[in-house]
Formats: structure tokens, sequence, C-alpha cells
């Protein structure tokens, strides 16, 4: 029962990362074609200086969330009202810190960055629309996120967000089609996430009926927040700090738009991996909560084989295509010099470095162990601002990437040594060894197109040539996974086989 809600989990959760991604593909290039390079810079610059006010959560999203999962296992339900009124009072007064933030930033942010394509006002009205999204969700979606992560619903908030992604693109690509400036564009896309907030309202009210709100809250649940926090930090250093540190020190937009761009194909394969911990992190929580321990350690060695299995697919087939596609994506756009391999190649030995810990760090926020690994979160995130602004002046985006490699990798150790110590007591060589394979992976799948290199004219014939390096990815990965992990690749295949089975019954 747990791996077919884990795996419908991470369907409608891939499904919708997958929807995001495409959607996070095409309308950049809109952006790029219709605003130019200097707009898109500006609209990532300022979208990452947002997501760091979102700091002011403090982690309370995580903390209900690990809250939430033993009184859901026990079906005590005043606990579970208790737990949801304490969550709603912080994310009202997170709401009204946020919303004072996003003001500030409006009147500070056109005296630090300055542009042709828009006027001073246009830039503070661009900032308070690109927040509205932010303060909306605190104040209306964020408590539903909670609960329904915890009782392994995270479904439901993936088909929401689905459904307003859809929308969201079809107003953008409309309004920029009926040649709206960039303001009203973005204005009008952000009405969709209304949508998702009064879907998740309708669900909830129809299957949580005995949620009550009048209550007294109990605060002292969510007393892991500020533990959490710290590792929300370091989410936030490893997402919006290159763009806030390329903006700071090189105070050029066309810089950051070249990073974005990198970015956007990055932070779409990471989508995809994150979409398979959305769907299994809630049924960890449960077992944690039950203290399940033999089940536990059965759980996470599949897991674990699943995630680093589709990871050393997903970047390797990045890695071979990724020049490829900006060179077709940047087509036509000649206001700064796209095509720059080395840069990829970073963005990909970041994201391999980035997910190595992925499986452990699943395993821990889902424990909730926020206060004892936070001194290792902190020193990582010393590492990542440290090196950025030594190397920043000097390589640009290159030195951020160095900055943000080095980080990773000294996380990875820490995290699944630590992981194995405290939690299940699974080796960590064996983690390891599965990291190495996915190394092992991604050198061979890359060798044949070291010789020959991919350079399609147009994006069907680039489309035919993903195809054929997906399936050639996922031959080596198969095949160096059965040699290696054999009773583990039968046991994965006969579930995951049972589950497709029982689906289509």
């Amino acid at each position: 029962m747990r791996l077919e809600t884990s795996i419908k989990n991470t369907i409608s959760s891939i499904v919708m990362q997958f929807m995001a991604m495409v959607i996070g593909l095409i309308l950049p290039r809109l952006y790029l074609i219709a605003f130019g390079s200097e707009v898109n810079g500006l609209v990532s610059s300022i979208t990452q200086f947002i997501l760091y006010f979102t700091l002011v959560e403090a982690g309370l999203a995580s903390a209900a969330t690990n809250a939430l999962y033993l009184p859901l296992a026990a079906k005590d339900e005043n606990r579970i009202n208790r737990i949801l009124v304490a969550a709603k009072e912080f994310y009202f007064k997170i709401g009204y810190i946020f919303s004072g933030l996003v003001i500030g930033l409006a009147l500070l942010y056109p005296f630090f960055v300055s542009t042709e394509s828009l006027s001073a006002l246009n830039i503070s009205l661009l900032v308070l629309i690109l927040g509205f999204q932010g303060a909306f969700d605190f104040f209306t979606l964020s408590k539903y996120r909670a609960l329904l992560t915890a009782d392994q619903k995270y479904y439901v908030i993936a088909n929401a967000t689905t459904v307003a992604n859809l929308l969201n693109f079809f107003l953008v690509f409309v309004s920029i089609k009926l040649s709206f400036g960039i303001v009203v564009v973005r204005a009008i896309a952000v009405t969709t996430y209304i949508l998702r907030s009064l879907i998740l309202n309708f669900y909830v009210r129809k299957h949580y009926k005995y949620i009550d709100y009048s209550l007294k809250p109990d605060n002292g649940s969510l007393n892991k927040r500020w533990d959490a926090m710290i590792l929300q930090l370091l989410g936030l250093a490893q997402t919006a700090m290159p763009i806030v540190m390329l903006t700071i020190f090189t105070r050029d937009l066309k810089v950051v738009s070249i990073y974005s761009i990198y970015n956007m194909v990055a932070t779409s394969v990471l989508a995809i991996l994150i979409a398979i911990t959305n769907g299994f992190a809630a049924s960890f929580g449960e077992i944690i909560a039950k203290k399940e321990e033999e089940t536990l350690k059965i759980a996470y060695r599949k897991y674990e084989f699943m995630f680093y299995f589709i990871m050393s697919w997903a970047y390797s087939c990045m890695n071979i295509l990724y020049i490829s596609f900006v060179r077709l994506y940047t087509v036509n756009v000649t206001d700064a010099n796209y095509i720059l391999p080395l840069v990829a190649f970073l963005f990909v030995v970041n994201g391999l470095a980035y997910n190595f810990k992925t499986p452990a760090g699943t395993l821990i926020g889902s424990a909730g162990l926020y206060k004892e690994t936070k001194p290792a979160t902190i020193i990582q995130t010393m590492i990542a601002v440290s090196l950025s602004i030594i190397l920043i002046p000097s390589l640009g985006i290159i030195g951020v990437l160095i900055a943000q490699i080095a980080s990773n990798l000294y996380r990875d150790i820490d995290l699944i040594i630590f992981m194995s110590k405290f939690m299940h007591k699974v080796p960590y060589m064996e983690s390891f060894g599965r990291i190495i394979r996915c190394v092992i992976i991604f050198l061979i799948t890359n060798v044949p197109f070291v010789i020959y290199q991919i350079k399609p004219h147009n994006l069907v014939i680039w489309a035919i040539w993903t195809i054929g390096v997906a399936v050639w990815s996922f031959l080596v990965a198969a095949i160096i996974n059965f040699i290696f992990d054999k009773e583990l690749f039968k046991i994965i295949s006969i579930n995951l086989a049972g589950v497709i089975t029982k689906s289509r019954s």
C-alpha cells in the first residue's frame, strides 16, 4: 500500500514537474525574443531576491509536516487540528512580514539596478507582482500543503499545480502575442495561482471535515522550525544565491540572463528528481513515526537505488544534449553570448554533486533531524558564500559554479556518513558505492559523444536525438546497475511491474 501511494504521488509529481519543465523552457524563450536579455535577467534577479524573503517561513513547512506524521497515523483529530491552527497563525504572521519585505524591495530595487527597457516605476511594479504569489501562498495555501504532504496526498497538490501552470502558460502566451508589456504579462499570469488555492481549499473542506480552526494552537509541535530554517537557508544558497551574487558583484543583467538560461535547464532536471523525493518522503515519515526500523531499512535501500539510477540517467542525457539545446534555444538572440561549453559542464557536475546527498537528506528531513545536521549545513553554506565572493569578480559564472560544487561535495560526504551512523545502520560504503556507479554510468554514456558531437539544426532533429540519447543512457544505467546490484534490481523491477499491472486492472 505504501509503495502504491508513493508511486501515485511520484507519478503526479513527475507530471507536474514535467509540465513545469516544458513551460519553463518555453516561456523564457518567449521573454528573450519579446523583451530581450536585460529584461529576462531582471525578472530572474528579482525572483531570486524574493526567494530569499521566503526565509521568513523559517522552516515552518518542514516542521509542520513532520509534526503531523504521528497524529495522522494515529488518527488523532484533536492533535491534528491544534497543529494546523498553530501553523495557520504562524503563516499569517509570516505573510505580513513577507509582504513588507517585498514592498521594501520594490522601493529600493530601482536604485540598485537600472535598464533602458523599463522605467523605475515599472521595475517596482514588477517586484510587487512577482512577490504576490509568495504572499498569497502564505495566507492561503501553505497550511493545506503541510497537511496533504504529511497525509501522503501530495498528488492533490501536484495536480492542482499542474492545472494552474497550464492556465498560466496559456495566459502568458496570449498576452505576449497581443504585445502586452512584461509588467502586464506577469500580472495576468500570477492570478492563475489563486485557482490553485481554491482547488486545494475545496479538497480539504470536502475530505477533512473534522478540521476545526477554533481550537487552541499547539505551538510546541512546531519547535523544530528554527532548526529546519537552516536547511531551508541551504536550499536557497543553492538556488537563489548564485543569481543574487552575480547581480551584486557583476551588476550585469546580461550575465544574469546567461546564468538563468543554463540554470533553467538544470532546474528542470532537478525538478524531476524532486518529484521522486516528494513521492517517498511522506512514506518515510510515517514509517519513522511508527518506529518500523526494518521496514525503513528496506524502503530506503529501494529508494536510494531508484533515485541514483534515475539521477545517473538524467544527468548523462543532460550533459550530452546541453549545449546543442542552448544553441537552438538562443538562436537569433544576439545581445549576449550564450554558447559556453565549460559553464554547461560545470552545471552538470554541480547537479550531480547536489543530488548525491538527496536520498540521505530525504530520510533525515522525514525524521526531523534538523538540529543534529545544523553545524554541517552552516559549514556548507559558508563554503558556498565565501568561495562565491572570492571567485565571482574574476571568474563570473564559472566562479559561482565552482563554489557550489565544492560546498556540495563537502555536504555529500558529511550527510551520507551521518545518515548511516544515526538512522538505519545501512553501511555508508553502500551509498558511496552507488555514487561511484553513477559516475561510471555518466562516463560510459558520454564517451561516444566526446568523439561525435551533436549539432542539430532544428528542434525536431534535436528531439529525435534526445530520444536516442535517452534510450542509450537508460540501457547503460540498467546494464551497470544489473551487474553490480542484481538482487535489488530484480526486486524493484517486480515491484514496479506489480504496481503497473494493478493500476491497469
